[in-house]
């Protein structure tokens, strides 16, 4: 039997620890006019995912986050990031003392 995920089953602690188990980063982008979902889930999210980028917005309803001006720099810039291997991004460059 499949188990039926449903919108009101997700427990924001719950997603945000398993994406970061799972080396999955995690866009939070959320506003707190949100009329639709309470924007303490994204402070939940945020809090439990310590990777997480997050935004908040001011004065926007809800998935209204692609009209604002800078959404798809923000967007592409976590996406490039997130492309971008974590050893790969942290590594120093070798040293050579002989040169």
């Amino acid at each position: 039997m499949s188990t039926l995920c449903v919108p009101w089953a997700v427990v924001p602690k719950n997603e945000a620890d398993r994406l970061e188990r799972k080396d999955v980063p995690l866009f939070v982008i959320h506003f707190t006019t949100d009329e639709t979902v309470d924007f303490e889930h994204s402070r939940i999210f945020r809090d439990a995912n310590s990777e997480a980028e997050f935004w908040r917005l001011e004065n926007y309803n809800h998935v209204e986050a692609y009209t604002h001006h800078d959404y798809e720099k923000r967007l592409n810039n976590f996406l490039e990031e997130a492309e971008t291997p974590k050893a790969a991004s942290s590594a120093e460059e070798p040293t050579n003392p002989g040169q």
